[in-house]
C-alpha cells in the first residue's frame, strides 16, 4: 500500500464552486434581512432600495405612489424575522411527539435525541436552533460518528455503544457549503464545508 503521507496532491480546500461564486451573494443577502424585523424593512430604506429598480438605483416603472400601496398592502418579505418566527413558533407551539416505544433501539435513540450536537443539546432545541436560517436559505444537516480514543478501534456497533460512541449532527448553510458534486437525483455524492477557525489553545 502506498504511503499516504508521500502523496502530492494540488489540492486547495479554499476554492468554492463556481454555483457558490455566483450565489453567495445573494445567499448573505437573504441572510441579512432574515435578521431584520417586518417595522423596520418598511420604516427603512431597505424595501424602497428594492423598489427602485435597476442595480444603480434609477427610478422603478412602476409610479411612486403604486409602489407605495403595493408595499403597504403586502406583507413584506419571505426573509424577515417576523415571518421566520412565525413559521417556526407553529411548529413548536406544541413540543413534537416521538413514538420508538416498541424499537429494540430505544435506549440508543434515547440518548441521540438528548444531544445530537455531541454538546448536550436535544434534538428540539437543535432543530428549533437551525429552522430559521432552513427558511431562509436552506440547511445541510450532516451526521458524523466520534473518533474512538487513541488506540481502540471498535469493529461492532456494540463496542461503539460500549465506548460511549454517538452519532452527531453538524448544521451546515450554504455559505459554509464550499462545493459540492451531485447525482442524476440531485443527492450529494460529496460535498466540502468550511468548518471555521481552529480554536487558540
Amino acid at each position: 500500500m502506498a504511503d499516504m503521507n508521500l502523496q502530492i496532491t494540488d489540492f486547495d480546500p479554499s476554492q468554492t464552486s463556481a454555483i457558490y461564486d455566483a450565489l453567495s451573494a445573494s445567499w448573505r443577502l437573504n441572510r441579512d434581512f432574515a435578521e431584520m424585523h417586518l417595522h423596520v424593512l418598511r420604516n427603512g430604506e431597505h424595501l424602497d432600495r428594492f423598489g427602485a429598480g435597476g442595480e444603480a438605483g434609477g427610478p422603478a416603472d412602476e409610479a411612486a405612489s403604486q409602489y407605495a400601496w403595493r408595499k403597504n398592502a403586502s406583507f413584506a418579505i419571505d426573509h424577515c424575522a417576523d415571518l421566520i418566527n412565525l413559521r417556526v413558533d407553529n411548529i413548536f407551539r406544541a413540543p413534537p411527539v416521538r413514538r420508538y416505544d416498541d424499537s429494540p433501539y430505544r435506549d440508543f435513540i434515547d440518548q441521540f435525541l438528548a444531544n445530537v450536537d455531541g454538546g448536550g443539546t436535544d434534538v428540539t432545541t437543535f432543530m428549533r436552533r437551525n429552522l430559521p436560517l432552513y427558511y431562509v436559505n436552506g440547511m445541510d444537516f450532516v451526521v458524523d460518528k466520534q473518533s474512538p480514543p487513541d488506540g481502540l478501534q471498535p469493529r461492532t456497533l456494540a463496542q461503539e455503544r460500549a465506548l460511549g460512541l454517538l452519532p452527531y449532527v453538524h448544521a451546515f448553510g450554504p455559505l459554509e457549503r464550499l462545493d459540492w458534486a451531485c447525482d442524476h437525483a440531485g443527492r450529494y455524492l460529496w460535498a466540502r464545508y468550511d468548518l471555521g477557525e481552529v480554536p487558540a489553545e
